[in-house]
C-alpha cells in the first residue's frame, strides 16, 4: 500500500491548528513549567532518571543559549 503524505502549507496548517493552539498558553498571568517536569529535569536542564514515557529534543549548543536568553527575558 502506498500511501504518500501530502505536506500541509502554513496556511492549511495554521487553519487546521487555529481552534486549539491558541488557546494553549495563557493570554494573562505567568507562564511556568509544568511540576511534573521538575520530576524529570533538574534545574541546571539535566535528565534525572525518570521511568516512563516522555519526548525529549536534543538541541545544539547555539539553541540553548537562545532559549536560556528568552528564559532569563520571561
Amino acid at each position: 500500500m502506498n500511501q504518500e503524505k501530502k505536506i500541509e502549507s502554513l496556511e492549511e496548517f495554521r487553519h487546521r491548528t487555529e481552534g486549539f493552539s491558541r488557546d494553549s498558553l495563557p493570554w494573562q498571568g505567568e507562564f511556568w513549567t509544568n511540576p511534573n517536569l521538575t520530576g524529570k529535569v533538574d534545574g541546571q536542564g539535566g535528565m534525572k532518571e525518570y521511568c516512563g514515557n516522555t519526548v525529549v529534543f536534543l538541541l545544539d549548543e547555539e539553541c540553548i543559549d537562545r532559549l536560556r536568553h528568552i528564559q532569563e527575558v520571561l
